[in-house]
């Protein structure tokens, strides 16, 4: 089991097509709902939704101030 992003730009539309058995397959999209894959469907496609996504920024944070705070907690 692995999980890898992948970015591309929201005008592509990406295919993903399991090339073994995919009855034993499931696709997790938005990391709720699964999708179980079988011989009549073996592959899925992604494009841009109709919705647009809000987010809510409570203050500004720094990624690299942030990671070294988590990975400092670790180490005491």
């Amino acid at each position: 089991m692995s999980a890898r992003p992948f970015v591309a730009p929201a005008s592509n539309r990406v295919t993903v097509k399991v090339l073994g058995d995919p009855s034993q397959t499931h696709a997790v999209l938005d990391g709720r709902r699964t999708l179980e894959l079988s011989e009549d469907r073996s592959s899925v496609t992604i494009v841009k939704g109709v919705r647009k996504a809000r987010f809510v920024r409570l203050r500004e944070r720094d990624y690299f101030g942030l990671l070294r705070e988590k990975l400092s907690q670790w180490t005491h």
